[in-house]
């Protein structure tokens, strides 16, 4: 085992197979195969003018559009903590990690800025979506606690890793389940493909945090963690108080709260604590977004394959013979 020190931070990396052909001083095999998954994702533009019409007939967009444009104002402020990491880690696989996460960051942006020209017809409105930082005051407390990481001097690499594990990890799960609720009733198929693929990059993201932490020799305590974590609860429970005020079918404000308690105790047993909440999921939704998808090429995209080759170990791509068909 050997021990990967820059000014301010320290990592356990775990010694390389000699098959691997890395040299001494990179990172560990677990940072390279959450890598090649981030290479494998390969995220691509989505159709989003294809449920425009079922979206008028369906629900009233206001009613879910402050999720829309919380997630773009976050992924600015994911974009300056991640240029932050990159300056502080000198680890080949975590800097080239970090580099590909911003360009997702940078798609995802562009993403959402799409699905608000498509829904979106008022120019007054759109403006409104597109500055939520300033306009809506939830989401600029939410951008505010981010950035308040960011510019933290004093904090200590293990407690920003963590509260950028809050964010990706809980900051966007209220927003996605009430994306996935309507995935669940066949609408909006544009949005809700989109909002699959960027679910899924956010959640790489946040295992990419958690690996980080994992690997950490000076970690903050469990009840720096648990504090931290219960901040961004509350913040998190406040926000979808005021974006989801109307109860809808299956989905208010009191189950999204619990759903909110439910996704921080997973992310503290990723981060190898105890629960908080102990609290159940609510939503039975949910359960089967992480399940492999079959997707019916004649209906819709695909959002469940990879870049071919990127995962397959070299032996899967040799030519043979003798294989049976």
């Amino acid at each position: 085992m050997r021990i990967h020190q820059t000014d301010s931070v320290s990592f356990r990396v775990p010694p390389y197979p000699q098959t691997t052909g890395y040299q001494e001083g990179h990172m560990g095999h677990d940072q390279r195969l959450v890598l090649r998954v981030c290479q494998a994702n390969g995220f691509e533009y989505t159709r989003c003018n294809q449920a425009q019409g079922a979206w008028q007939s369906a629900l009233k967009w206001k009613k879910i559009s402050p999720l829309i444009e919380e997630d773009t104002a976050l992924s600015v402020t994911q974009c300056h903590q991640v240029e932050r990491f990159s300056q502080e880690v000198q680890i080949t696989e975590a800097r080239c990690f970090y580099g590909f996460q911003i360009a997702m960051e940078n798609i995802h942006s562009e993403m959402y800025s799409l699905l608000i020209d498509t829904y979106i017809k008022d120019s007054k409105e759109r403006e409104f979506l597109f500055n939520a930082i300033e306009t809506l005051p939830c989401v600029k407390k939410k951008a505010d606690w981010a950035m308040c990481w960011i510019g933290d001097k004093k904090a200590t690499y293990g407690e920003r890793v963590v509260a950028f594990a809050a964010v990706e990890g809980i900051f966007f799960s209220g927003s996605f389940a009430s994306i996935f609720w309507l995935k669940k009733r066949g609408l909006m198929p544009g949005l809700t493909f989109s909002n699959e693929l960027i679910s899924r990059d956010e959640g790489l993201h946040c295992d990419f945090a958690c690996l980080m932490f994992k690997h950490l020799i000076h970690k903050p305590s469990e009840e720096r963690v648990k504090e931290i974590i219960m901040n961004a609860v509350l913040i998190e429970q406040e926000f979808l108080t005021e974006a989801l005020p109307v109860n809808l079918i299956g989905m208010n404000c009191t189950l999204m709260k619990q759903y909110i308690e439910f996704v921080a105790d997973r992310l503290m047993l990723e981060l190898g604590f105890k629960k908080i909440y102990r609290a159940e999921n609510p939503f039975d939704f949910m359960e089967n977004i992480s399940l492999e998808g079959k997707t019916n090429f004649f209906e819709k995209r695909v959002g469940e394959y990879q870049r071919m080759g990127v995962m397959s170990k070299p032996a899967d791509n040799s030519f043979t013979l003798d294989a049976e068909f």
